[in-house]
């Protein structure tokens, strides 16, 4: 015997009322009223271990992001700083210039303790390898702005930042 959807309805409904009957007004609300509950119970406790995981996943990245510092931390106290007595300025206008970069640079000055030194139509592979060399020679950029350029030929950087010795 197959039943159609309406008679699987009609079926149900009838098994209810029966059921509601049975229990009584009373009895049938306080069912309804334990299930709420119930449902409710187990909504917070999934949102609870959700949550936790989230907090796992932070930890987790917090100990990462931790360990990179103080690896940074260690690697620059073993390098000693950079490289002593080394004159900012005069370091920086070589490293320009051995990069191929001096046609690119539209301000080079010295600034108190270091240089300012800004730098138009750079590709980022450029931008990257000044920084690193930087790095190398014992200097430190301590501020770095970047603009990005969409124009015909390409994507671009303008930078601007402030050398100083190590």
């Amino acid at each position: 015997m197959r039943l159609r959807p309406l008679e699987l309805l009609q079926t149900l409904r009838e098994l209810l009322g029966e059921f509601v009957s049975s229990l009584g007004r009373l009895g049938a609300l306080s069912l309804v009223a334990s299930l709420a509950v119930l449902s409710l119970a187990l909504l917070v406790g999934r949102l609870e271990e959700r949550e936790r995981g989230y907090l796992e996943l932070q930890r987790s990245r917090f100990a990462a992001l931790r360990g990179v510092l103080s690896e940074y931390a260690s690697l620059s106290a073993s390098r000693g700083g950079g490289q002593r007595g080394v004159d900012p300025f005069s370091a920086t206008v070589s490293l320009v210039d051995r990069l191929g970069l001096k046609g690119k640079a539209t301000g080079i000055s010295p600034a108190s303790g270091g240089v300012d030194l800004k730098l138009e139509r750079l590709y980022f592979s450029e931008l990257a390898l000044l920084l690193q060399e930087l790095e190398r020679a014992g200097l430190v950029v301590l501020e770095l702005q970047i603009r990005v350029l969409s124009l015909q030929e390409g994507r671009f950087l303008n930078a601007s930042m402030r050398v100083e010795g190590g």
